[in-house]
């Protein structure tokens, strides 16, 4: 039997030396757990078109995609969810504005502690950290 498998893009997007957390909105699965912005990759799309796509959705954000930083692959039965942290730079001339009434916060890197990050996430978060 083949697994569905699943592709999604998470934004790894820096402004300087700052990076962008996203929290789930009311309504939403895990709502109030914090994540990088992104989303399901749509059949046909590339990894980086995904993530223009997803970015002008959910925040109205411009960024210039450099690569891939962390693949995470999960298992879960009849599906595999391959989960792509994509690095990217805020655009000068764009600013986050919040589409899908959701938080989101501009972290150092010695804050992204202060948030709970999706478990998927959370991985990531500590491989940043060198862990």
């Amino acid at each position: 039997m083949n697994k569905k498998q699943i592709e999604v893009v998470a934004g790894v997007i820096f402004d300087g030396e700052l990076l962008l957390a996203c929290q789930r909105p009311a309504g939403k699965s895990l709502a109030g757990f914090w994540e990088f912005p992104g989303g399901k990759v749509e059949p046909g799309e590339t990894l980086e078109r995904a993530l223009h796509r997803e970015l002008a959705e959910e925040l109205d954000l411009q960024v210039t995609i450099l690569d891939e930083m962390y693949r995470l692959e999960i298992d879960s039965g009849d599906k595999k969810l391959i989960l792509h942290f994509l690095r990217a730079i805020k655009k000068s001339s764009s600013e986050a504005h919040s589409c899908e009434q959701q938080q989101f916060k501009w972290l150092k890197r010695s804050e992204l502690n202060s948030v709970q990050w999706l478990e998927t996430d959370r991985e990531f978060v500590n491989y940043l950290a060198g862990r």
